[in-house]
């Protein structure tokens, strides 16, 4: 379930087919900031980067990412969002919100609440969420963390050593999630002061709500850090005892045939997708179902590349050593 804590207005994120293969590094050779929007703890967090994202062979088809259609919505409410809160209108902010959330719950389902398909808890969820947003939005002390949060996030330096494993700057990072605690406290705290989070649909206490929000702003940033500061943002967010440590699994470096990026390939694997570009490649010889059609194809053993034989896609051998 998802959780609304921290939010602003909504984020204009980037509109993609196939976010889990989005590369971090932009065309300008400057790198994505993976909390470059407003940080959410709601509906959006579980856009957040390649960590939360499903597995490309089973991907959820239901839509995670807004489109143009609430793009076009979003960019229409913002100056209504703006006149209403200088203003004092929270009637009006209220209705514009309503408007962006339902239209938000009715675009991305994937990105909302399991059970937003069901009518009548979309309702609920809607309207709770149109509720914190606007008490959150016109709280002085929500305004002013979530103010040192953007100051935080704009402050983010990069190390940018290895372009296809960016990490982030340790100091900067610390800050950021200083300024994130911070905020997730002040919401929660508010939220339930003023009896808002108990009339939330899911009923979550208010360690439950800090925490979703924390595992959601973990979650995204971990790869975007060195493994020695792991363990450290686990402790510092109370989430050591949430996460364990992986089997460890054989590991052969490769090199993905379409972008050259290093691929690591785990022993007895028969296909991999490049984290980078979304290229998929045979690593041995076997039958594999054709990631074009789906029909079971036999791929030989000798050779660098195969072609299915109903679709024509082109299949390629990844090189290893």
């Amino acid at each position: 379930m998802s959780y609304p804590v921290s939010t602003v207005s909504l984020p204009d994120l980037p509109h993609t087919d196939r976010p889990f293969l989005r590369s971090p590094q932009r065309s300008d050779g400057s790198f994505h900031n993976p909390w470059d929007t407003p940080p959410i703890v709601g509906p959006t967090d579980v856009l957040k980067w390649k960590l939360t994202q499903t597995n490309p062979f089973g991907a959820d088809k239901r839509s995670r990412a807004p489109g143009p259609q609430y793009e076009a919505l979003l960019k229409r409410a913002q100056k209504g969002l703006a006149a209403a809160k200088k203003d004092d209108d929270r009637a009006k902010y209220a209705e514009i919100q309503t408007e962006l959330w339902e239209t938000y719950a009715k675009l991305c389902p994937a990105a909302c609440p399991p059970r937003v398909g069901d009518e009548a808890y979309r309702k609920q969820w809607v309207a709770w969420t149109v509720k914190s947003q606007t008490e959150q939005d016109f709280d002085e002390g929500c305004q002013a963390t979530f103010a040192a949060q953007q100051q935080a996030t704009a402050a983010l330096q990069w190390d940018r050593s290895n372009p296809f494993e960016p990490k982030a700057e340790l100091q900067s990072y610390r800050a950021l999630l200083d300024a994130v605690m911070a905020h997730q406290q002040q919401v929660c705290d508010h939220l339930e002061s003023t009896g808002l989070l108990a009339e939330h649909p899911d009923r979550p206490d208010p360690a439950m709500f800090r925490s979703i929000g924390t595992a959601a702003f973990v979650q995204g940033w971990l790869a975007y850090l060195p493994k020695s500061e792991h363990e450290a943002t686990l402790k510092a967010t109370g989430l050591d005892g949430e996460y364990i440590e992986p089997p460890e699994v054989e590991l052969t470096d490769g090199t993905c045939p379409s972008c050259s990026a290093p691929m690591e390939v785990p022993a007895d694997a028969k296909r991999v997708v490049c984290a980078y570009c979304g290229h998929g490649v045979a690593v041995q010889g076997g039958f594999l179902p054709c990631l074009g059609c789906g029909s079971t194809i036999e791929i030989p053993k000798e050779g660098s590349s195969y072609s299915c034989p109903h679709c024509e896609l082109r299949v390629e051998r990844i090189g290893l050593g």
